[in-house]
């Protein structure tokens, strides 16, 4: 199981179609890690780190925390989620708008 912070991206222009880029940063949050991001993906560089859906994952109590924009909160990514940061299905999600 990881900690880490994710955001949705959209592609190809379609809102309901995100792909998500993750970072396993334990307890740093999205402002400090966005620098890394857009290292990794210049075409981010344009925007704010708060300008596209997030979330994070928590590890509390040996089970994992899915904290989740409402947007991104459909099977498809949830999925994602869970083998990006080796939940194992152990998690639970919390959704906020």
């Amino acid at each position: 199981m990881k900690e880490g912070v994710f955001w949705g991206i959209p592609r190809n222009g379609a809102t309901e179609r995100f792909e998500i880029i993750s970072k396993f940063s334990g307890k740093l949050g999205h402002s400090e890690i966005w620098k890394t991001v857009v290292a990794e993906h210049p075409e981010m560089k344009k925007y704010d780190y708060e300008h596209f859906p997030r979330g994070r994952v928590w590890i509390k109590d040996s089970k994992a925390i899915i904290f989740i924009d409402a947007r991104l909160n459909v099977p498809s990514i949830i999925a994602q989620i869970d083998q990006t940061f080796c939940l194992n299905g152990n998690y639970e999600v919390q959704a906020f708008r």
